[in-house]
């Protein structure tokens, strides 16, 4: 095994520092990544990254979830079935650790200004009611 293949603890990484931060800092990616640290409880839904960035489509939003997803940036959570009701989301979307550590090393992303940032914005009440949805633990 190539020497560096493995983490410092022994286990295999697969993660790409470089290819992950090639797609976060594209505008629209580091929009969604903002979104995702300035949020409350540190994991929106779909409706809630729809609403804050609305020159995006719900498609490309998607879209662009499943490339960050790829590159090892975000995870994608899934709602405890037994606590979702109709209007509550099945998912949210969290960064991982590695891109936390990776972000956090090269000063990006750094929470509490984001998360003062997001206060400041006016949400509709829907919007408002989804922040208080409880998450999962996963």
């Amino acid at each position: 095994m190539p020497q560096g293949a493995d983490e410092p603890d022994g286990e295999k990484s697969g993660f790409d520092a470089d290819a992950a931060l090639e797609v976060a800092t594209v505008t629209e990616n580091a929009n969604l990544i903002s979104d995702v640290v300035a949020h409350p409880q540190d994991m929106p839904c779909l409706r809630e990254l729809t609403f804050s960035n609305p020159s995006q489509r719900r498609e490309e939003i998607t879209e662009r979830l499943e490339v960050l997803e790829s590159k090892g940036v975000i995870e994608t959570v899934e709602a405890a079935t037994d606590e979702q009701g109709p209007a509550d989301p099945g998912e949210f979307y969290r960064l991982t650790d590695k891109a936390r550590d990776l972000f956090d090393e090269h000063g990006l992303w750094p929470e509490d200004p984001w998360k003062r940032l997001y206060e400041r914005v006016k949400k509709p009440e829907e919007i408002q009611e989804l922040e208080a949805v409880e998450r999962p633990d996963a």
